[in-house]
């Protein structure tokens, strides 16, 4: 999105972004950069509800049955708390924006985020408990039809705090041969406005796919929600086999903290997103890592322990094993795991034998509960013949990649075993790859604004 600061662009506004009392309460919600602009008679403000003969205060209203779109073919309707239908003041409201903007040739709105009018990307979901789903408004539909670019004064360019807030989520969904099936699940995070999808990483041997997207925390939570009820819908996990541990189709989902974020919001969204995963979905749900209400749980390896056939067996009647949120009971979409924690690599290495027992000696030498090294989680597996180390490094500054690799070697050598290869599953932070380069290359005197592309990006 243009900054409305540095572009002589004429706006559409939320008459209560100005300052103004036309909230549903009498309120407003001042916005210092667009009242600037209008000083500068920049803006054209207009308050769609207002506009459709709506008085101020009135109650609260939210769509019901869809989203803007659906309203305006008749499919949806809003509503208010007390149950009023209001949808024919809203389309008068939303006719009104569309014929300000034509009359002052405006081609850019900026409107008040999450209202059943104004909002854009994302909207109360209709059951009045502040709950938001993706979609638009009433006036923000119309106006996007006609052509009219529409943000919120949350979005780039409009609150400098909200901008600079990233999450990233990581679902580890327990599916790596269906295509169809990874695609819908990813496709229902990336449905979710204002979530980027960097990533979607499968395995077929172990029988699992990684998704990495990033966003503001509500809508990163919301496209978190989707992607679990999606995989709970295409998942049976009494037919499901892999390699990798898991306890269900949405086997684990953390929030990491990236830019403007602190882990304890992470751990808020954990909580709320384990709540409705519970209540909605009602499929059980544990608290790991950092969002762990029960120290037992803060190990992820924990929580999986006995996989879930096991915990399927145990969820009914060992008072430790019952969830944090949802039913004493699992159906076939088993359990999700839902935490907060740091960023961390997911690495594999590769041994040149098939004999899966190097593998997991090598890995109970190399983890930190077996007395190896800080911050190294591993199990042994086979994948495609081959044995595997599969680690999660979970603070690579403390233990680097190349610690961790020069580790596996000395430990593969002794059982007179190479390493063939590694990789690593979804993203990686660029500091590792350069620490891991420095050390082999030994390189002196290097830094990290050597690096081409990192000049590139910071021009």
């Amino acid at each position: 999105m243009v900054d409305w600061l540095e572009n002589d662009v004429p706006l559409l506004v939320s008459a209560c972004l100005l300052g103004m009392c036309t909230a549903y309460d009498g309120g407003s919600s001042p916005h210092p950069r667009l009242q600037a602009l209008a000083t500068q008679g920049r803006t054209v403000p207009l308050c769609p509800e207002m506009a459709g003969g709506l008085p101020v205060p009135r109650p609260p209203a939210e769509i019901q049955g869809g989203e803007g779109a659906d309203v305006l073919d008749g499919r949806a309707r809003v509503v208010t708390a007390d149950d009023q239908d209001v949808t024919a003041q809203y389309l008068v409201g939303a006719q009104a924006a569309l014929t300000a903007a034509r009359r002052f040739g405006l081609c850019r709105a900026i409107l008040k985020s999450r209202s059943p009018s104004c909002g854009a990307g994302q909207i109360y979901d209709g059951t009045f408990s502040r709950r938001l789903r993706p979609g638009d408004g009433v006036t923000v539909a119309l106006l996007k039809r006609e052509g009219i670019a529409v943000h919120t004064e949350e979005e780039e360019g409009g609150n400098d705090k909200m901008s600079k807030q990233i999450v990233e989520c990581v679902p580890n969904f327990s599916e790596g041969r269906r295509q169809k099936a990874i695609d819908a699940i990813a496709a229902a995070i990336g449905r979710v406005s204002g979530v980027k999808v960097l990533d979607v990483k499968p395995d077929a041997d172990h029988n699992r796919t990684v998704v990495t997207f990033i966003g503001q925390a509500q809508v990163v939570e919301e496209a978190a929600f989707q992607g679990i009820a999606k995989a709970a819908e295409l998942i049976d996990m009494d037919v499901h086999q892999g390699e990798h541990p898991r306890v269900g189709a949405a086997d684990v989902v953390p929030f990491v903290p990236i830019q403007g974020v602190s882990l304890d919001d992470c751990v808020a969204m954990a909580a709320r997103l384990g709540a409705r995963v519970g209540s909605e979905l009602e499929i059980p749900v544990y608290l790991y890592e950092a969002a762990a209400t029960n120290p037992a749980r803060r190990n992820l390896a924990d929580v999986r322990r006995g996989e879930y056939e096991g915990l399927k067996h145990e969820i009914a009647f060992n008072p430790a094993r019952e969830p944090d949120f949802g039913p004493k009971r699992m159906g076939k979409a088993g359990a999700t795991i839902i935490g907060a924690r740091p960023p961390l690599i997911a690495f594999n290495v590769t041994l040149a034998t098939t004999d899966v027992s190097v593998a997991k000696n090598i890995a109970r030498a190399v983890r930190h509960s077996s007395g190896g090294l800080r911050y190294v989680k591993a199990l042994g597996l086979s994948v495609e013949g081959q044995a595997q180390v599969s680690m999660n490094l979970t603070d690579y500054r403390r233990t680097p990649v190349h610690r961790v690799m020069e580790m596996i070697r000395r430990e593969a050598a002794r059982y007179g075993v190479g390493v063939t290869g590694s990789e690593v599953i979804g993203l990686v932070p660029q500091r590792a790859l350069l620490d891991a380069a420095l050390y082999y290359l030994q390189l002196d005197g290097f830094v990290p604004d050597q690096v081409l592309e990192s000049r590139l990006v910071e021009g």
